[in-house]
């Protein structure tokens, strides 16, 4: 049984886009273990918003303080800007490398990695989401350092 560290209920696992997510029924956030956020980031954002979408808030929400704990390993979490340089922040688990995702911050994430796409300036370094050194990650700082050199 996996709890949620933002509001503390029971979290439950779905498949989502080829990965087991841990989604919290009452404030939405969600649970990626190791690897999971890699294969939606290599998905299409408007992919993110349906998920974003999928998971809304059934009661409460997070109470805004941090000191947030891996579900997995109650490691304390560690915040994160998405892509190294956004204002965007998620929560990463040192141990066990999970991340927490709030509820809306996947659209926020979308947005930025769409308007990445359009903006012909550098979108920053590859998001420690996928600094992985498996194929796939490859295959995805690629395409990120494709994107961050285009003219």
């Amino acid at each position: 049984m996996s709890i949620c560290p933002g509001c503390g209920a029971e979290l439950n696992k779905t498949n989502f886009g080829g990965a087991m997510i841990d989604a919290c029924p009452n404030c939405a956030g969600l649970w990626f273990d190791d690897g999971e956020l890699s294969l939606i980031l290599q998905g299409e954002p408007e992919a993110m918003m349906q998920m974003d979408a999928h998971f809304q808030p059934g009661a409460s929400t997070i109470d805004g303080e941090r000191g947030l704990k891996c579900p997995r390993c109650e490691t304390k979490l560690t915040p994160y800007p998405f892509a190294g340089q956004s204002d965007i922040s998620l929560d990463r688990c040192d141990e066990c490398h999970g991340v927490w995702i709030d509820n809306g911050e996947l659209n926020k994430m979308a947005d930025y990695l769409r308007e990445a796409k359009t903006d012909n300036s550098p979108i920053g370094p590859a998001p420690k989401e996928i600094e992985e050194t498996g194929p796939i990650a490859r295959a995805v700082n690629g395409l990120i350092d494709f994107l961050r050199f285009r003219k």
